[in-house]
């Protein structure tokens, strides 16, 4: 009986000791990484006590806010925001938690999320005015929710393949979440973060360490992907009425939908609907639109700005509810 009770126990004791260390190994890394103190490709913006990750190029106006989705940062966006800082201030930010914004004292939430963006978009020393968001997946539901509580701050929105939590199926939401829950486990004992290690072993010590803390491979980051998972699909917003945003510009890029891995997500045609001038636009790609046909996004956007700039100069006040006319596509 003794020797089956150690056969039994022993195996368990070495997973729980190695587990114990790689959880050790990793915070440790995690620690290293922002005891150097590196200095960020962009600026620091305060906004309601903590302090975010912002990048921004060109000047004018509408400024053009980009949401990434995800555990995505600043970069997911910077083919669009290159082309678009020619024409008007193009803005990317890491939301707090990812990349090189550190972590907020409040957890991974839509709202939380919101009000670090109304925050930001409402800063005068950056913006002259209402802003254009384009947002990404998980992006896109935070451009729609801060343009539905803060109309007066936003000019216009694009949705970009937007995710939705309320639109996806109960068995989708537990696929996803055993998935980031599973993952999570892995990067916190360490293992995902040695496998990058690994598979880039002719990078420095110090080049590791960054790539993979901005490349969410730490357990930090998968922690707090799982989190805001887990947030989004139990609290997440409900959907909204139809017309809730007015004439607001609105257009929606829906990818198509064979292209995605896990779920669908069917109300595309729901969003649209949120303004009486949505337009929906369906692309031949992936998910990452911005990245498989940027020039569809850069277009879009380009056409909001002129459009934005156009009710402007006929005097129509109130930006954010009197945009003009647009099509249903």
């Amino acid at each position: 009986m003794k020797r089956v009770l150690w056969a039994l126990l022993l195996p368990a004791g070495v997973l729980v000791i190695a587990g114990a260390a790689g959880w050790a190994w990793d915070r440790s890394e995690e620690r290293s990484f922002w005891a150097l103190e590196l200095e960020p490709p962009g600026a620091w913006v305060e906004v309601d006590g903590h302090q975010l990750h912002l990048v921004d190029r060109g000047s004018g106006s509408p400024g053009i806010v980009f949401i990434s989705g995800g555990g995505d940062g600043y970069r997911s966006f910077e083919e669009v925001q290159d082309s678009m800082a020619s024409e008007s201030l193009a803005v990317t930010y890491d939301r707090a938690g990812l990349k090189w914004s550190p972590p907020g004292s409040r957890d991974a939430t839509v709202d939380h999320h919101v009000r670090d963006l109304s925050g930001l978009i409402s800063d005068a020393d950056l913006f002259e005015g209402p802003v254009i968001l384009v947002g990404h997946s998980y992006g896109g539901t935070i451009a729609r929710v801060t343009a539905e509580r803060h109309p007066d701050l936003v000019a216009g929105v694009i949705l970009v393949d937007a995710a939705e939590a309320y639109a996806i199926p109960e068995e989708g939401r537990r696929v996803l979440s055993r998935m980031l829950l599973r993952q999570a486990a892995i990067g916190t004992v360490g293992l995902d973060r040695w496998r990058f290690y690994r598979e880039n072993e002719e990078l420095s010590g110090q080049e590791r360490l960054v790539e993979a803390h901005l490349r969410g491979r730490s357990g930090a980051a998968l922690r707090y992907q799982y989190r805001r998972l887990r947030e989004s699909l139990v609290e997440g917003p409900p959907p909204s009425a139809a017309g809730v945003l007015g004439s607001m510009p609105l257009t929606v890029l829906a990818a198509r939908p064979t292209s995605r891995a896990q779920v669908e997500h069917p109300e595309q045609d729901r969003m649209a609907a949120l303004s009486t001038e949505g337009r929906l636009i369906t692309a031949d790609t992936g998910h990452y639109i911005h990245w498989d046909d940027p020039g569809l996004l850069i277009s879009e956007v380009h056409r909001m700005v002129q459009q934005v700039r156009s009710a402007a100069a006929v005097g129509s006040g109130d930006l954010s509810q009197n945009g003009p006319s647009g099509s249903r596509e």
